[in-house]
């Protein structure tokens, strides 16, 4: 005769976290820049993003790729009322195209993760990283018309280059999330 109201298999479930979830948590990375809104055990990977941002250096259209580390930033955003990563320094893959991606590694999958219009070097709200990352900002604008008008923005191609260069790296462990710019 069972007493609770709980089945022994209600209670030995693992919790999980719902897709969606996770999906949003890694699409809002580029804005917030904040490991800790990762899903659970996610953390970023500077490591894979260097060799993959060199790899993708090597082959045509891949020339004005770099990899950036955040504290750079400090000192200027904080001036615009912006903050760089809240968890720690981070490095980003960035390009004068206005292309910007992390690679995050997670339950065995290296995840690419692309920033839209307003992400950058510099974490905030809307206004607060436009201000800041005002170049980058320039060139997302001008990939947005581009694409708008039925071209190919350069930040699609060296989206596709380090996509490219992770499935070499990584094998098919890969998924890529984010917005407009590179996803």
């Amino acid at each position: 005769m069972r007493r609770s109201g709980f089945s022994r298999a209600a209670v030995r479930r693992r919790a999980t976290i719902d897709p969606a979830l996770a999906n949003a948590q890694m699409a809002s990375f580029p804005y917030h820049q904040d490991e800790s809104k990762l899903p659970p055990g996610y953390l970023v990977e500077p490591a894979i993003a260097f060799k993959i941002t060199k790899s993708a250096q090597q082959l045509p259209g891949g020339q004005d790729l770099t990899l950036v580390n955040t504290s750079a930033y400090a000192d200027a955003s904080s001036s615009a009322g912006a903050s760089t990563s809240t968890s720690k320094p981070l490095n980003i893959i960035t390009s004068k195209s206005g292309l910007v991606a992390y690679v995050i590694l997670g339950k065995g999958t290296y995840n690419l993760v692309f920033g839209g219009t307003t992400s950058g070097a510099t974490a905030g709200n809307l206004t607060q990283r436009s201000k800041a990352n005002l170049s980058q900002t320039l060139s997302q604008w001008a990939a947005n018309l581009k694409n708008g008008l039925g071209g190919l923005p350069q930040c699609y191609v060296e989206a596709q280059l380090l996509l490219a260069a992770l499935i070499k790296h990584a094998g098919f462990n890969v998924a890529v999330y984010g917005h407009s710019l590179g996803a």
